[in-house]
């Protein structure tokens, strides 16, 4: 999706790009690099919790950190920031990132009745069913399956091997002979600027919709239950499974590998630690964790750094 380039800019370039303030020489920066493997005339950034480590002599290097984090001298060129990685972040999509051409690919699979929006990427061997109709500057990877009735919206993110709209695990024991099953037909919206992880899937409710707000992010290896509906900006890592019918609020955060039983409500803002699992509804603007999940905390708001 996206290709790393080569560029030539000056400190003073980039901190006035931030408008920030920087200390130490005007130096040239070529690339990005990361801190512990830090190369010469580059650009890179360091947190507060982490260790500054033995630098080579001689080596040209900017560091985006927090006031007196970081001794100017020896090379190093320091812009001041309060958030240092959104800085760096920014710094490195505005200057040293490219993204790849859109393409269908010819291998893959597109009925008569999908709409397709402009300047989309459909990669190798994705299936894409009559009722799926995708906005404009979307990237669909390869291996991707999109059936029945899908509703995708502009500048939206699938990576490749992602299942959505496949019929849920919907089976009720008819006797001791079988099982009933309930085939699934409604539908699945997903917003806009929604980053869909590689390998995740997506299941298609009874009637309906499963539900998916604007900017929300969810990771690699993620199962999201038919009926799901998750709210506006929440993010969702790596093995998180929700069951069906479950309601994610705004601004959430649900870590690695917790999962949340059926019909379970997440008020906005709330915090879900790693692999804790959720039975009960939560409330909003809280921090929870363990098995089940239990109350740690009431958030504090987060103050809005400056430039946000």
């Amino acid at each position: 999706m996206y290709i790393l380039k080569r560029n030539q800019l000056l400190a003073s370039e980039i901190a006035g790009y931030l408008a920030a303030e920087y200390k130490g020489e005007d130096i040239v920066v070529y690339y990005p690099s990361g801190f512990m493997s830090q190369e010469n005339n580059s650009i890179t950034y360091l947190e507060e919790n982490e260790a500054l480590p033995e630098l080579p002599a001689g080596l040209k290097l900017i560091v985006i950190a927090r006031k007196g984090l970081v001794p100017e001298g020896k090379g190093i060129t320091v812009i001041a920031s309060d958030n240092p990685r959104k800085d760096f972040y920014l710094v490195i999509n505005e200057f040293f990132t490219r993204r790849e051409a859109h393409v269908i690919h010819p291998t893959s699979v597109i009925r008569d009745g999908a709409e397709i929006g402009i300047n989309v990427n459909i990669g190798r061997n994705t299936f894409i069913d009559d009722g799926v109709k995708i906005g404009n500057n979307t990237y669909i990877g390869s291996n991707v399956v999109l059936f029945g009735k899908i509703l995708l919206g502009n500048d939206c993110v699938i990576k490749d091997g992602a299942i959505i709209g496949a019929d849920g695990y919907a089976f009720i024991r008819e006797d001791d002979s079988g099982f009933i099953y309930m085939p699934q037909f409604g539908t699945i919206e997903i917003s806009e600027e929604v980053w869909i992880g590689a390998n995740a899937t997506i299941e298609r409710p009874f009637f309906g919709a499963t539900k998916i707000g604007r900017n929300v992010k969810v990771d690699d290896l993620v199962h999201l239950g038919q009926s799901v509906k998750i709210g506006q900006g929440s993010r969702i890592t790596a093995g998180v499974v929700l069951a069906d019918n479950v309601s994610i609020g705004r601004d959430c955060f649900l870590g690695i590998n917790s999962s949340v039983r059926e019909g379970i409500i997440i008020g906005d803002g709330t915090v879900i630690g790693m692999g804790s699992v959720v039975t009960s509804d939560l409330s909003k603007g809280c921090t929870y964790a363990g098995v089940p999940a239990r109350l740690l905390n009431d958030r504090p708001k987060r103050r809005t750094p400056p430039n946000a």
